[in-house]
């Protein structure tokens, strides 16, 4: 006995009644209730849950916030992706999806786009947490609050979230130092690339630099490692300054490391430097990333699946909401090494 039907026969009453009871809906008699709340126990009656919020007409509502994409070529037009797609699928099983965005570079714009997303009292989160002073600061509204959420992209320790869905960022800056280590001579020096101030509040960046780096300490590799910060990568003469006056005081560079999704802008300026003896490795697959790539103006980048990190998220979401799934606190995503011969594949 697997239907309504089955057990309204069995009481001798309306399917209506047994779905009122199901549902808790009232305007039933206390003895029918108990009579039908018996053959759904002897018989192992279970509610699909889905069924189940078809027919109370109850929503829920997931609301995401996330960076917003500069461009389709942005790396954050991936994981939006993801999500969109996500939507479609639960849409029509009661489930509706808000997008909240932000401009990663301007901390205010990320604190009045998460108000804003409180506004709209969501069942549940998704969230980039890419700005980690920030989102400290906020993320107990959430809690007090009550709502679940997952956090996406930039791993932030401390928080309450569901799940972290995502790359082991500290072991994707590692593999990309053991990676560079393999190319260079020994005694090289390597440019770490940074493209925004305070690096510290950005917890993926700072996480990638610390496991490149710790690479080179533990297998005492004989590498001199070096920092600047170019935060004006649309200024494509400051780039090419930045980089020039930087080569010009440590030729011996044979290696730049660029910890984001950014290494095409740095590989344009090193092929208009004309110095083909310096090998670029860098993060994400975007289409410009790609195009540098195939043609060996960088070496290697390492994806982190930003477009799973979108479309999962949304799903694990919508298992906790409707099946009352208990999720794992982390769902690190492979890391996946891309080069010339095999982004095609990728």
């Amino acid at each position: 006995m697997n239907r309504i039907k089955d057990i309204a026969k069995k009481a001798n009453v309306s399917a209506g009644t047994v779905d009122r009871v199901i549902h808790n809906r009232g305007g039933v008699s206390e003895k029918t209730r108990v009579k039908i709340l018996k053959i759904i126990e002897e018989n192992n009656y279970t509610v699909n849950p889905i069924a189940s919020i078809l027919a109370s007409k109850k929503k829920f509502t997931i609301a995401t916030l996330l960076p917003r994409a500069t461009s389709n070529n942005d790396f954050w037009q991936s994981p939006k992706e993801g999500v969109i797609a996500s939507a479609d699928e639960i849409h029509s099983l009661g489930i509706d999806v808000l997008h909240f965005e932000f401009d990663q570079f301007r901390p205010e714009s990320y604190i009045e786009a998460f108000y804003k997303l409180l506004e709209s009292d969501p069942s549940a989160v998704l969230l980039a947490p890419v700005l980690h002073k920030e989102t400290i600061e906020i993320i107990h509204l959430l809690d007090q609050k009550k709502i679940p959420y997952v956090t996406i992209n930039a791993e932030t320790e401390g928080l309450n979230n569901l799940s972290y869905i995502g790359q082991n960022s500290y072991k994707g800056g590692y593999l990309a130092g053991k990676l560079m280590n393999w190319v260079l001579p020994p005694n090289a020096t390597i440019l770490i690339v940074e493209i925004r101030k305070n690096i510290d509040n950005h917890k993926a960046i700072t996480n990638r630099i610390k496991g490149f780096k710790a690479y080179f300490d533990e297998h005492k590799k004989k590498k001199s490692i070096q920092h600047i910060t170019i935060d004006q990568l649309d200024n494509e003469n400051f780039v090419n300054q930045s980089l020039a006056t930087f080569l010009e005081e440590y030729p011996q560079t044979k290696g730049i490391f660029v910890p984001s999704s950014k290494a095409h802008h740095i590989a344009k300026s090193i092929q208009i430097l004309k110095r083909k003896d310096i090998e670029i490795g860098g993060f994400d697959t975007t289409p410009q990333n790609i195009d540098f790539l195939k043609n060996e103006h960088i070496d290697f980048l390492i994806s982190q699946k930003p477009y799973q990190q979108g479309y999962e998220g949304i799903k694990l979401l919508f298992n906790y909401l409707i099946h009352k799934k208990e999720p794992l606190k982390n769902y690190f995503l492979p890391i996946e090494i891309v080069l010339k011969e095999n982004v095609d594949y990728h």
